[in-house]
């Protein structure tokens, strides 16, 4: 099978996303827009960890921390190395 979505595919994908879109115009659909607010907001908490987990360990990785624990010696630390070489 093929991953790339066939032109049959791309139609009913759109008729579907279509149809979502006229079920959540109508007042009736509090529930399911609740239910989308929630998934949308796990989505930016998970999107939120992820940069600050990139961010935090980013010094870590590329070497000029030992590590993360040790963020308030950043200092100390590029002394100690420039001391030893």
């Amino acid at each position: 099978m093929s991953t790339v979505p066939t032109s049959g595919t791309r139609a009913r994908l759109r008729n579907a996303i279509a149809e979502l879109r006229l079920r959540l115009a109508r007042a009736d659909a509090l529930i399911a827009l609740a239910l989308l607010s929630v998934v949308a907001g796990l989505l930016t908490g998970l999107v939120i960890v992820a940069f600050r987990l990139i961010t935090e360990r980013a010094p870590v990785w590329a070497g000029l921390l030992p590590a993360i624990e040790r963020f308030e010696a950043r200092g100390q630390h590029r002394a100690t190395r420039a001391a030893q070489s």
